[in-house]
């Protein structure tokens, strides 16, 4: 997946990686709007434009700190915990 790309050094590196480069395909490259990718790849019988949507969604993950101790389990989850695994595996 490509992106506007203008660092010449970059567009090298890219075109020696695309299996029928063109100066064509450069130049598209170099005028990419926001929003709009080029798709290429051993399952591409030829590069794509596609538009990429804004992200919708909020980011809900967390990373854990794995250098400090880890939490101990409330009481309380541990119950439901239980019964999930319960209802999963023995049915």
């Amino acid at each position: 997946i490509i992106l506007k790309v203008t660092n010449p050094n970059d567009m090298r590196e890219i075109s020696q990686s695309i299996e029928g480069f063109t100066s064509g395909l450069e130049d598209d490259i170099k005028q990419l709007q926001p929003g709009v990718a080029l798709v290429v790849g051993e399952a591409i019988e030829q590069p794509i434009f596609v538009d990429i949507r804004v992200k919708r969604s909020q980011h809900g993950g967390i990373s854990i700190d794995i250098v400090k101790e880890p939490h101990r389990r409330r009481a309380a989850e541990t119950p439901r915990f239980e019964s999930l695994i319960r209802k999963l595996f023995f049915r």
